[in-house]
This record gives C-alpha cells, structure tokens and sequence, in this order.
C-alpha cells in the first residue's frame, strides 16, 4: 500500500504531455467508429503495458494488427462489466416516451449507482488483463478485490481525481467555439492515457 501523492499524479501528466503526435494519433483515430477505437484501447493496452515495465517513454504506433487484437480484448471486458449499466440507460430512454415515463428516472437513476462502482472494479480487471494476458483474469474477482483493498484509498482518490480532471476539460472544450469538438478528443485520449498510467501504478503497488 502506498500514499496518494498530487506529485506523483503531475509527474505523470509531465511526463505524457509532451507526446503530442501521439496523443494526437489516438485521438484521430476515435473519429473512426469502432476500428479506429479499438487500436486506440489497443495503444492503453501497450502503455498499461509498458508502465508495468517501468518505461517512461510512450510507446509507438506500430504492430496495428497487435493492437486490433489487443483493443478487441478491453473492448470485450469492458463490455461485460459496463454493458448492463448501459442497457439499463436505454430502456430509460425508451420509458421516456411511454406511458411508462416515471420509471424512466428511476432506471436511470439505478443505472448510474451501478456505473460507479462497476467502472472503478472494471479498471482494474483490464489492467488484470494486460498483465497477464488472459481476458479470464479480468474477472477474477477474488484477485481484484485483494488488489482494491490493498490500496483502496489511493485507488478512489486517483479515481475521483481523474473523473473530476476529465468532466472539466470536457467542459472547458466545450466552451471553445468551432474547434472545441477537436479539442475535447485530444484531451480525452491524453486523459485516458494518463488514467492508465496512474491506475496501473495503483494496481502494481497493491500487494
């Protein structure tokens, strides 16, 4: 177990920012529905990958078949953990137009008070994931719950700080007239890799 630190977490934005081009790669990519998302999560895959190596540097875009494969496997059990949340949104929406509509909000309701939790232990399932490469190991509860517990406190801090960080600068984005779309992608995907970083560091430290 270790203390959270704001200095470890503006360590870790230094240490990505300068990585513009590739930072910018990523966020290209999310404008391809589907392929170009899933060799984004493919790239997460390898900075997960190499945070567990202890490498500073990002790593390149290259091997897109590799990382196809590999965002194919976060997409699935991301899906698993996620996928009921967002089911429960849609028949939210549905009840909305229906005579039904009061049961919209409580559905909805329901849904994100299932979301939180479930998107936190999901974090951890992927990192599961990349360290041992079996998507098996991304539900391994009783393993997952060892290493939340281990480091629980710094694990929601990290967690909390990092929505907060994202929402604003989705917020401030938006604010920005013409270009703010473009923008809030490059910020999300810088984010995402931060948040990877930062997790994974959680993840290996809980012993």
């Amino acid at each position: 177990m270790s203390e959270f630190s704001f200095d470890e977490i503006v360590s870790t934005v230094k240490q990505v920012w300068p990585n513009f081009v590739k930072i910018l790669i990523g966020a290209a990519l999310n404008l391809l529905i589907i392929i170009g998302q899933l060799l984004g999560m493919g790239y997460i895959y390898n900075v997960i990958k190499s945070t567990f190596e202890n490498k500073k540097e990002l790593p390149n875009w290259e091997n897109w078949g590799s990382l196809f494969f590999n965002g194919l496997k976060l997409f699935y059990v991301a899906l698993l953990y996620l996928g009921p949340s967002f089911l429960l949104l849609s028949f939210s929406l549905a009840l909305f137009f229906s005579p039904l509509r009061f049961l919209s909000s409580l559905l909805a309701l329901l849904a994100l008070i299932l979301l939180i939790p479930v998107s936190f232990v999901s974090l951890f399932g992927i990192i599961a994931v990349v360290e041992t490469g079996s998507v098996k190991e991304g539900f391994n509860f009783v393993k997952l719950f060892e290493k939340i517990k281990a480091n629980f406190v710094k694990a929601i801090l990290t967690y909390v700080l990092i929505i907060i960080a994202m929402i604003s600068l989705a917020f401030i984005s938006s604010l920005i007239p013409f270009v703010g779309f473009l923008v809030s992608l490059y910020f999300s995907f810088y984010g995402e890799i931060v948040a990877a970083i930062l997790f994974t560091k959680v993840y290996a430290e809980a012993k």
